[in-house]
């Protein structure tokens, strides 16, 4: 038997945002650094040097190249600190307090892995691609129609192991952030319909047009049910911020302090953690 306590973790957010680029997903992860100095560590394939160290930003950038060494990450994350973070990479910060795991495909192309392809000559044959072996699920010897397409197995497997990596994420001691491009194939009646809660919306019909986005996640259908915590939309042009807390026409949101939390917020100069961390404040007079 498992169990805890309702105050475990309370001390520390686990955010899931999305958007389309420039709508402010590296700014919130900047706002904790600024907010409670260093300790941020970023797990990313495609987060450049540049993304964090134009603001003057030194922060560990982990990029882990097989579904192991993300596990490693989010199940041994003292150890990886001590002997990554550390002794390899030279920081000398005392503790971790935020973690960003940028962009969820990253995760998913891990859990999936590479289908089998043949060795590929290119540029008139003067180079040649060596063959990649499958990894992950598309290991596995699961029947296929095509070569290279996979079953509904693995799209079940994926399913689980997701839900599996995404709740382990959530109860981490730390902060963390979990970001995402934005969903863009919801069905129209499905956007206008869904309020985030998978119990009250179990009757809700989940179409989708063409293949599903939030980088090919099967699992987006329920994905409020998935992260607990908060859920936001996210839009901006690189001059202005703003996030949605709760339930807008075509977007889905969610947090778990909807009582004190506006439909959407403007936070173009002000700082993510410190909001958060208002709005907590908030809820708990609310409670007295």
């Amino acid at each position: 038997m498992k169990y805890r306590r309702s105050t475990d973790n309370v001390d520390h957010h686990h955010i899931f945002g999305y958007g389309y680029p420039g709508c402010g997903k590296t700014k919130m992860a900047r706002d904790y650094y600024e907010a409670l100095g260093e300790g941020l560590v970023v797990v990313s394939n495609e987060v450049g040097e540049a993304t964090f160290s134009n603001y003057g930003v030194d922060v560990p950038i982990l990029e882990p190249e097989d579904q192991n060494e993300l596990r490693a990450i989010i199940s041994m994350t003292d150890v990886v600190f001590e002997k990554i973070i550390k002794e390899k990479m030279g920081y000398t910060f005392d503790k971790i307090h935020t973690i960003l795991f940028d962009n969820l495909r990253m995760s998913q192309l891990m859990i999936f892995g590479e289908s089998e392809k043949k060795e590929a000559k290119i540029f008139d044959g003067e180079i040649t691609m060596p063959k990649q072996e499958a990894t992950g699920v598309m290991a596995l010897p699961n029947k296929r129609d095509f070569a290279g397409v996979p079953s509904n197995k693995d799209y079940r497997l994926l399913d689980m192991e997701m839900r599996k990596i995404v709740d382990k994420i959530d109860r981490m001691p730390y902060h963390t952030i979990v970001t995402a491009h934005a969903e863009q194939d919801f069905a129209p009646t499905t956007k206008m319909t869904l309020t985030g809660d998978q119990y009250k919306d179990k009757e809700v019909t989940r179409e989708f047009n063409g293949y599903p986005s939030l980088e090919g996640f099967a699992l987006k259908a329920d994905l409020a049910g998935l992260v607990s915590d908060m859920f936001l939309y996210m839009y901006g042009d690189g001059n202005r911020y703003y996030f949605c807390p709760k339930p807008l026409k075509g977007f889905m949101a969610r947090t778990r302090m909807a009582e004190v939390m506006p439909a959407q917020i403007d936070w173009t100069d002000k700082n993510m953690y410190e909001i958060i961390e208002e709005k907590r404040r908030q809820m708990r007079e609310k409670a007295k």
